[in-house]
């Protein structure tokens, strides 16, 4: 399937857990929803200089991230069910919690803050990154918020907003992930590196340098064996 939104470039995509929908952020346009397989124009939401998308865990809902702060609609009908205005930087990361209850943000500003979706109450804000956040992450329980950043470094915190580690690279880090399991931290880092660190203890579990690029996503597989990359040329 390839699609090219009408209103701009795509900047990110996400495709709903059914995988029956995918959504896009035009940078320079809005937000267009599309049902597969096909390319059936489903829903365009305006919302300027998006540069995130994210559906919720059960599909319902989709959030995206831009110049103008946050905002969520309902899938089916369209409608926005919540707004978060932007108060400081630009938002450039969104991504729901398991629950689908909470969700998370990354600004270009460098700080995390976690919202509340039913009433849009902000419940947390984590601000010790001095450089753009470049991605966010929940662990699987939802307990725990993986965050990297150009400053390099990839930090954990509690969702309630207490830091638990940070984790110091040479150059910035550009994405993170957890294992599906739990077990596994991944991330990806401007100088073409991918690392591999245990949530137990936080050790060091190993690094992968062969890459001729910047690693600008990390994916682990559903059985967290494997584990996808993808990079910046």
């Amino acid at each position: 399937l390839t699609v090219e939104p009408e209103t701009g470039s795509a900047f990110q995509a996400a495709i709903s857990p059914d995988r029956k929908l995918l959504a896009a952020a035009a940078f320079l346009g809005d937000v267009e929803v599309w049902q597969m397989p096909g390319d059936n124009l489903l829903h365009r939401f305006a919302h300027r200089l998006s540069q995130s998308v994210a559906f919720s865990p059960n599909g319902t809902l989709l959030a995206a991230g831009s110049q103008e702060g946050v905002r969520i609609w309902d899938v089916e009908t369209g409608a926005v069910v919540q707004t978060v205005q932007r108060k400081s930087a630009p938002i450039v990361r969104v991504v729901f919690a398991p629950d689908g209850k909470t969700l998370a943000t990354g600004s270009a500003g460098g700080d995390v803050q976690v919202w509340n979706i039913s009433d849009g109450r902000r419940l947390a804000r984590f601000d010790n990154h001095t450089d753009q956040v470049s991605d966010v992450s929940f662990s699987p329980d939802g307990r725990t918020i993986a965050s990297s950043s150009y400053d390099g470094t990839v930090r954990l915190w509690t969702v309630d907003g207490g830091e638990i580690k940070q984790f110091t690279h040479t150059d910035g880090m550009l994405a993170v992930a957890f294992a599906p399991d739990g077990s596994t931290l991944a991330a990806g880092s401007a100088d073409h590196q991918v690392l591999l660190w245990t949530i137990q203890d936080y050790e060091l579990l190993g690094m992968f340098t062969d890459y001729p690029e910047p690693i600008g996503a990390v994916t682990f597989a559903p059985n967290s064996d494997m584990l996808a990359t993808g990079a910046i040329d």
